[in-house]
Order: C-alpha cells, then sequence, then structure tokens
C-alpha cells in the first residue's frame, strides 16, 4: 500500500534479517545458496533478470539495529541523500526533515539541535535518526 510505514520485528534467530537482506538483494553477495520462489516488490519479481538491484535498493530502505549515523549534524544526515537526489531547494529540503522526523518521533527532541553532530545523540535516537534519514527520501522502508 502506499505511503505506509511497514516494521517487521519478532523473536530472535526468526529470519528477519535473512528476509531483509532477501528484499535488498543482500543475498547476492553470499555465494552457495539456493534460491527457490519469487519476492514481489510493487508487483514485480525483484529476482527477474534484468531488475536494477541499485534502483531496487534506492526504494527500499533498512534501519539495522546498530544506528549508523553520518558524520556531520542531524540535519546534515536527514538532507544528505535528498542532495544526492538532486533536492537543493531550502524549503523542501526544511519540509522533509521536519517530517521525517516528526513521523520518527524525534522532532520534539531535536528540533533546536539540528546544527548539532549526529553522533552527540542517544543510542535511542540515533535509530529513529537513521529512520528519519529513510523516511525523508520517501522510501518504503524495512526495519
Amino acid at each position: 500500500m502506499p505511503h505506509r510505514l511497514f516494521v517487521l520485528f519478532g523473536p530472535s534467530r526468526s529470519g528477519k534479517s535473512t528476509l531483509l537482506r532477501l528484499l535488498n538483494r543482500l543475498s547476492d553477495l553470499q555465494s552457495g545458496g539456493e534460491m527457490h520462489g519469487r519476492i514481489l516488490f510493487d508487483g514485480q519479481d525483484i529476482f527477474a533478470r534484468g531488475t536494477d538491484v541499485f534502483d531496487l535498493r534506492r526504494r527500499i530502505g533498512m534501519v539495522f539495529a546498530v544506528p549508523t549515523p553520518l558524520p556531520g549534524s542531524i540535519y546534515e544526515n536527514l538532507t544528505y541523500g535528498l542532495k544526492m537526489a538532486g533536492i537543493k531547494d531550502r524549503r523542501v529540503l526544511d519540509e522533509r526533515v521536519a517530517r521525517s522526523l516528526q513521523q520518527a518521533a524525534l522532532w520534539e527532541e531535536v528540533k533546536d539541535r539540528l546544527a548539532d553532530s549526529a553522533f552527540a545523540l542517544s543510542g535511542g535516537q540515533k535509530q529513529r535518526l537513521c529512520l528519519a534519514r529513510s523516511l525523508a527520501l520517501g522510501r518504503k522502508l524495512c526495519c
């Protein structure tokens, strides 16, 4: 469904990470495995011949258990991908930053500290910052 957030959670060793690696085709980087069946994303088989893997990875964001902020400020963390995608309008960047931080339940905690280093955030805040970074890009998200 468009514009919906999907969260995957479950007990340890239940296959969550395996599924996420498959969705981003990180399984392609491992040798010796067998694949059976299909995985459809937006109605397309992600393992079909001719699938643009880089485009697929751009469309599906992943937030890992150990958060990895980028060097720089909170604001720069959230706008880096947007700028790489060609978005330069400050108004658009500011709107995306605010919206993604609100969606990640981090806005109230950092709205007055956007110029501060992302590394100064607590562990939970870093996790939500990484979530907001994917949300700012408008990605479908796997957590």
